[in-house]
């Protein structure tokens, strides 16, 4: 299959990038495959480092994003592990074997292409689960942008009038992950625009978040949906993590069982303690159908504020717990408000915490002070 030339561009790019500084990829042949690529981000941050995984007609060839201190070597298997096909990766480091990867297709999609709700797990040489990788994966054939004209590519992907987010709001998302994963000047465009994109940027430019809202039709809780993500310098690379309004939301203590959970806001703030940098993430949802608070049926959860901090260091994204020794702080409120935003004061190096009556549950414009450490 002869795969675009856009395509084949950015591939030998990213893999140039990479083969400069770490010697990360080696591929294998396979039998005949459709091209396709495969972001996989870890579903928990830090446990290990985002991959891009490409079958380009018939040769499967992976690496890590990001800076990796091992190379990979993956020979390809298929599986059918009650009723769901896929294949595993045998990973060789030095020659020898060492872990595997194991990409699982959907039960009711066994054949077919990889898609936003399939899987990807890391076992070790002992056949121990270490990490599991949500994944986003693009068929040559949905690519519909030239990843090197960002202006044009972001018209293409809003365009409500071509029906792509109304009709396909999958391959939207797909085309934007591969356009923040394909160029990295992204990391530093002005996306003020697109009305569709929310961007927020830390002041030394290095991280970014992305929160993707678009219009499935219709009223009420399933008319939008979101799709984030986190992009940051990873080394002499940019890396991208995928669908990270799901991860946020899976962290959530309070609000975790809310009908229709809704993703706000995503917004980024640096803060510089004991001589380190650390980036400082709020995640804002709602609830389309409110449920209430467990020990309080009057009230109930309208807005979940949480704060993720992290450091990038040795172009690694880690979680961090400085928040009062916590990696991450959650307020629930029952009512919305504008305010709902954690601060930072440089001066005292304290987060400022919204903080909920608690009574009512409601933000008033009171925050708790909560230290570094």
């Amino acid at each position: 299959m002869r795969i675009g030339y856009y395509l084949i561009l950015t591939l030998c790019l990213v893999l140039a990038a990479c083969n400069s500084s770490h010697k990360q990829t080696r591929s294998v042949k396979k039998a005949e495959q459709p091209s396709q690529i495969i972001y996989c981000t870890p579903q928990v941050i830090g446990t290990c480092l985002p991959l891009e995984i490409v079958c380009d007609d018939g040769e499967w060839t992976v690496r890590y994003v990001g800076v990796a201190d091992k190379e990979l070597s993956l020979a390809p298997k298929s599986i059918n592990e009650e009723g769901h096909g896929g294949f595993a990766l045998q990973e060789y480091v030095n020659e020898k074997p060492n872990g595997t990867y194991v990409m699982r297709h959907g039960i009711n999609d066994p054949e077919g292409f990889f898609t936003l709700n399939d899987e990807c797990c890391y076992l070790n040489a002992k056949g121990e689960e270490m990490a599991v990788f949500g994944t986003v994966a693009i068929k040559e054939d949905d690519i519909i942008i030239n990843p090197f004209n960002i202006g044009n590519s972001m018209k293409i992907i809003t365009a409500y009038e071509e029906s792509y987010v109304h009709q396909n709001p999958e391959r939207c998302v797909q085309n934007l992950a591969y356009l923040m994963h394909a160029n990295p000047k992204t990391l530093q465009h002005d996306f003020s625009r697109d009305s569709m994109l929310y961007v927020s940027t830390s002041a030394d430019g290095k991280l970014r978040t992305y929160l993707f809202d678009y219009y499935l039709g219709g009223n009420g809780a399933a008319s939008h949906n979101e799709f984030g993500m986190i992009q940051y310098q990873a080394g002499n690379e940019v890396a991208v993590l995928d669908d990270m309004t799901d991860h946020f939301y899976l962290q959530l203590q309070e609000f975790g069982n809310a009908n229709f959970a809704h993703a706000c806001s995503l917004r980024v703030m640096q803060a510089g303690f004991q001589g380190r940098t650390y980036y400082l993430i709020e995640a804002i949802f709602s609830d389309s159908q409110p449920m209430p608070f467990q020990e309080d049926s009057e009230y109930c959860k309208v807005a979940d504020c949480a704060l993720f901090a992290f450091t990038l260091e040795r172009g690694k994204l880690t979680p961090t717990p400085i928040l009062g020794g916590k990696p991450m702080l959650e307020v629930v409120s029952s009512n919305w408000s504008e305010d709902l935003h954690y601060k930072y004061d440089a001066g005292t190096q304290e987060i400022l915490m919204p903080k909920a009556d608690p009574k009512t549950h409601a933000f008033e414009g009171e925050f708790t002070r909560i230290k570094l450490k």
